[in-house]
């Protein structure tokens, strides 16, 4: 068995599209007794169909995140992350069951307590409250709010070249092409951020594979800067827009939306910050196979820095869609990571210390195994987190042996590696010079 890095060297695939029923929530107009503005999680809603499976399938996530400062409000512990995804997965199978969808589940603070908020559409208001009302066992109280519901049709590609003003992890980042001499030209992923308990400074983290061509003892020797999303997806989008413009079968109508999108495009600030520190090297240990250090830390623009808000929906996919700090990672625990290449996908701690022959190392290293994930080229650097929103790692590799066939003639991977996110943030504090800790939901400074 042997591990590879998963840095993005082919073009995409063409796009296609998707039908997605994500869309942001709109109250009527008689607000309920808490508004949209005091909710703070993720705003994302699923429309769903019946299937077996309720989790989001990859890639089918469209976020909208209300415009909270969330530094002041208090974050649940992991017994309560607990209680509500085990709640929330009940109510949300109930509501499946009895055709109750579109729906949308929160977990927040109110008057000192814990409420889940569900919200559902005029129509399911009286199924909802009756399905609810019938539940035993329910240990957090629930309150149903009223919203409304749309589906849009999505411009839809295998990989996310979205451009986010404050990016959330998994959003594609890479090097600056224009570099004069500057041997990568790829794309990773934005792991999430994280901050200096001394000067409140706020940094993101990603993979250091992205700025060395390979890995040995070098270290910087200048500054490199990123832009969001990498220039590869950047031309990419660009070119599908221009492609769409120019194609004399697109309706006028369709010309004119792919060129209002292609001006947006052209006119977005893309620079999200400067690498300041990376690595990509092993760290030998006194008795087994080597560590890794695979890690870069990007000084943030300040007009950029986002939170760490995971593009998932938690009430149905069982994991809390906010990050709340870091941990370590035991086998057998569910995790997951969000992703540039394939979005959120789900997997089982196999080995937190797994000797991993890497063929980028020429060696035998040290590193997390992750079974029956899908990832790919381009996912490297996501934060890897467990169901309560805690990191455990930062996703560095593949499985080569276990890799699969899918969508089409495209290849992706069903098990990687990650590197110990104790590892990575002692790293962090030694390159900076103080204590660096992940950013829990939002920065807080």
């Amino acid at each position: 068995m042997s591990a590879t890095n998963m840095l993005t060297s082919s073009a995409p695939p063409p796009p296609r599209t998707f039908l997605n029923s994500s869309t942001p929530i709109k109250f009527k107009n008689t607000p309920p007794s808490t508004s949209l503005e005091e909710l703070r999680s993720v705003r994302r809603i699923l429309q769903f169909t019946g299937d077996n499976d309720p989790r989001p399938s990859v890639n089918q996530m469209e976020t909208e995140t209300a415009p909270i400062d969330t530094d002041s409000l208090p974050l649940p512990s992991d017994e309560m992350c607990t209680v509500y995804n085990e709640q929330t997965a009940m109510m949300g199978k109930a509501f499946q069951d009895h055709g109750c969808v579109p729906y949308w589940m929160s977990l927040e603070h109110n008057k000192g307590d814990w409420i889940v908020y569900v919200i559902v559409g005029e129509e399911s208001t009286q199924i909802a409250s009756q399905i609810i009302d019938s539940m035993e066992g329910n240990v957090l109280s629930t309150e149903v709010l009223l919203g409304e519901f749309g589906t849009i049709i999505l411009p839809f590609v295998p990989i996310d070249t979205t451009h986010e003003a404050q990016p959330t992890p998994g959003r594609s980042i890479g090097a600056d092409s224009n570099i004069p001499g500057f041997p990568i030209k790829g794309t990773c992923s934005l792991g999430g951020y994280v901050w200096g308990t001394k000067t409140k400074r706020v940094w993101a983290l990603t993979c250091g594979h992205l700025v060395f061509p390979s890995p040995g003892p070098s270290s910087l020797c200048r500054p490199i800067h990123v832009n969001q999303p990498s220039d590869q997806d950047y031309k990419f989008t660009l070119e599908i827009c221009t492609n769409a413009v120019n194609d004399p079968l697109n309706s006028e109508e369709v010309r004119a939306h792919f060129q209002s999108e292609m001006d947006t495009l052209k006119g977005t600030e893309r620079r999200l910050g400067t690498i300041v520190h990376a690595s990509w090297r092993t760290v030998p240990i006194a008795f087994g196979a080597p560590d890794i250090e695979d890690f870069a830390l990007i000084e943030i623009r300040e007009t950029r820095i986002g939170r760490n808000n995971i593009r998932i929906n938690g009430g149905t996919s069982g994991f809390f869609p906010l990050i709340t700090g870091a941990s370590r990672g035991r086998v057998g625990d569910w995790v997951g990571k969000v992703g540039r290449s394939t979005g959120f996908s789900v997997g089982k701690v196999s080995k937190t210390k797994a000797r991993i022959y890497h063929e980028n190392y020429g060696e035998e290293v040290m590193v997390g195994q992750i079974k029956n994930i899908i990832v790919d080229k381009g996912d490297s650097g996501s934060f890897v987190f467990n169901t309560n929103g805690k990191v455990v790692g930062m996703l560095v590799g593949s499985i080569q042996a276990t890799k699969a066939p899918m969508e089409g003639n495209r290849i992706v991977f069903m098990s990687a590696i990650y590197a110990d996110i104790d590892d990575v943030l002692r790293w962090c504090s030694r390159v900076v010079g103080e204590e660096v800790r992940i950013v829990r939901g939002a920065p807080e400074m």
